[in-house]
C-alpha cells in the first residue's frame, strides 16, 4: 500500500470518527496519534482522542472547531482540513476495514524504523552480546503491539462458565502441575499457568535439592511420558553436577561414582526410565530474563511446556543496556518480568530465591516474607511464596559446627504467601546424604 492510498484512508476513518459516536467509542482506544502516518491527519486525531479522554463536553463539530483554534498554532489551516475531512463522510460500514488497514500500516513503518536503527547500531558495535539484547527488545515490543488482545468487560456469566468447565472436563487431568508432594498441594492447588512461585531460604538449606525433588516427583518416574517438558535454568550448577544429583536420588546404586561391570544392566534400565522424561536443562551462568523469554518462546513453539524453575534468582545478569542505579530496582525489573513471562506463555514460573542475612541475627531462624533479599518486588510480583526451614540446620550448627548433618532430619516446607489459596506449612523429612525431601504423613 503506498503512502497516498494510506493517507486517504486515515482521512476517511477520520471523517467516520468525526461523525459517528458508536464509532469513536469503539476505535479511538485502539489507536495512537502516531498509528497515523500524515501530521494533519496525526495532529487532527491526537486532540480528537483528547476530548474524547476528557469528556470536555458532549462531542460536536462547531465546539470541536472552536477548541483546535484555541489549542493549535496553526488552527486556520488545522480547521480547514477539519471540514474538508468532515465532509467527506458517507458511512460507518468501512470503518473496520479502514482500521485494519490505518494498524497494519503503522505497524510496517515501526519495524522498519526499528530494523534501520538495528542496522546502525550493528554498523558502530563490536558488541554481540549488547546488539542481540537490543536488537530481542525492539523487536518484542513491535511484536507486542501487534498481539495486545482487544480488552473487553467479561460478565459473570462468561467467566464461570469457563472455570466451571474446566473443573468439569480436567478432573482426573490437572491444568496445575504438581508439586510431588500432597500436603503443598493442597495448600497450593498445584502451580498454576502464569504463576511466579518464589522458593526462598539461607544457603545450604536444600533450595536446589527441594525444586528438583519436586521436578522429579511429578514425573513419578512412571512409564507415563509427559505431554509437556519441564525446563531447568541452572546458574549455580553445571549439568554435571545436576546429573550427579538425581543419580544420588534415583539411580539403583549405592555410589554411583564407582560403578562397576555388573551395573551395565542396571545402569540401561535406569536410562531407559529417564529416556520418557521430558526434563531439558540450561547451565549458562550469563543467561538474563530477556534470554530465558527468547528460548522459552522459541521452544513454546514446537512444545508445550509444564514447568520452568531458575536456580536462582539472585545469579541472573544484568543486560548492558538496562542496568539500574541500585540491586533493589534490578531484583525488582526481574521478577517483574518474570511475572509477565509466566503470564504471557501461560506457565508456571518456580524460581529460587535467597534470604536476607537477617535470619541469623534473629533468635527465631525461622523465615519471614521481610526476609527476601535485595527487593520488597520479590514479594509484591509473586503468587506464592514458599520457605525451606531446617530447625536441625541451626542446632547442630550451634552444637558442632565442624562436622556436616548426615542423619535424616525433619525440615518444614511453609507458604507465607498465596495469591490464590490458603497459608501454612508442611512437614518433610531431609536425607543428607541423598539430598532429597519426602513427605511426612499424619
Amino acid at each position: 500500500m503506498n503512502n497516498i492510498n494510506i493517507k486517504k484512508i486515515e482521512k476517511n476513518f477520520l471523517s467516520i470518527l468525526l461523525n459517528s459516536e458508536s464509532v469513536r467509542l469503539k476505535y479511538i482506544p485502539l489507536l495512537k496519534k502516531d498509528d497515523f502516518s500524515d501530521p494533519q491527519n496525526s495532529i487532527l486525531f491526537q486532540e480528537l482522542a483528547k476530548i474524547f479522554e476528557t469528556k470536555k463536553y458532549t462531542f460536536d463539530l462547531t465546539l470541536f472547531s472552536h477548541y483546535l483554534s484555541s489549542n493549535q498554532k496553526d488552527s486556520k489551516m488545522i480547521q480547514d482540513y477539519l471540514l474538508e475531512v468532515s465532509a467527506n463522510y458517507f458511512s460507518d460500514d468501512l470503518a473496520e476495514n479502514y482500521w485494519n488497514s490505518i494498524k497494519k500500516a503503522s505497524l510496517k513503518r515501526k519495524l522498519k524504523k526499528e530494523l534501520v536503527q538495528l542496522i546502525v547500531l550493528a554498523d558502530n558495535s563490536d558488541d554481540s552480546d549488547d546488539i542481540i539484547n537490543k536488537s530481542f527488545k525492539k523487536l518484542m515490543n513491535i511484536l507486542q503491539l501487534d498481539r495486545q488482545p482487544e480488552e473487553k468487560l467479561l460478565s459473570i456469566h462468561e467467566l464461570m462458565n469457563d472455570y466451571l468447565y474446566n473443573q468439569i472436563h480436567h478432573k482426573n487431568k490437572s491444568l496445575a502441575c504438581s508439586t510431588g508432594f500432597d500436603g503443598l498441594d493442597k495448600l497450593t492447588n498445584g502451580f498454576k499457568p502464569g504463576e511466579l512461585i518464589i522458593l526462598a531460604a539461607r544457603p545450604s538449606m536444600g533450595k536446589t535439592a527441594l525444586s528438583l525433588n519436586m521436578v522429579l516427583n511429578n514425573l513419578n518416574f512412571s512409564s507415563d511420558s509427559l505431554n509437556s517438558d519441564i525446563i531447568i535454568f541452572s546458574l549455580e550448577m553445571s549439568e554435571q553436577q545436576i546429573a550427579q544429583r538425581i543419580a544420588m536420588v534415583y539411580s539403583p546404586f549405592n555410589d554411583p561414582e564407582k560403578l562397576t561391570e555388573k551395573d551395565t544392566d542396571n545402569v540401561a534400565r535406569f536410562l531407559k526410565k529417564l529416556e520418557d522424561k521430558n526434563i531439558y536443562i540450561n547451565s549458562s551462568p550469563t543467561i538474563d530474563v530477556f534470554k530465558i523469554h527468547s528460548q522459552l518462546m522459541e521452544w513454546q513453539k514446537s512444545r508445550p511446556i509444564k514447568l520452568v524453575v531458575i536456580d536462582y534468582l539472585q545469579l541472573l545478569q544484568s543486560t548492558k543496556r538496562y542496568r539500574p542505579e541500585t540491586r533493589n530496582i534490578e531484583i525488582g525489573q526481574w521478577t517483574r518480568e518474570l511475572k509477565t513471562i509466566a503470564q504471557k506463555l501461560k506457565l508456571p514460573i518456580l524460581c529460587i530465591s535467597q534470604l536476607s542475612r537477617s535470619v541469623e541475627k534473629r533468635e527465631e531462624k525461622r523465615p519471614l516474607l521481610s526476609d527476601l533479599r535485595d527487593s520488597g518486588s520479590i514479594e509484591q510480583d509473586a503468587d506464592v511464596v514458599m520457605f525451606l526451614y531446617r530447625e536441625t540446620y541451626y542446632t547442630h550448627r550451634t552444637k558442632d559446627a565442624s562436622t556436616a548433618i548426615t542423619e535424616p532430619h525433619e525440615a518444614e516446607i511453609i507458604i507465607a504467601k498465596n495469591r490464590n489459596g490458603a497459608i501454612g506449612a508442611i512437614s518433610v523429612m531431609f536425607n543428607p546424604k541423598k539430598t532429597t525431601f519426602i513427605e511426612i504423613s499424619d
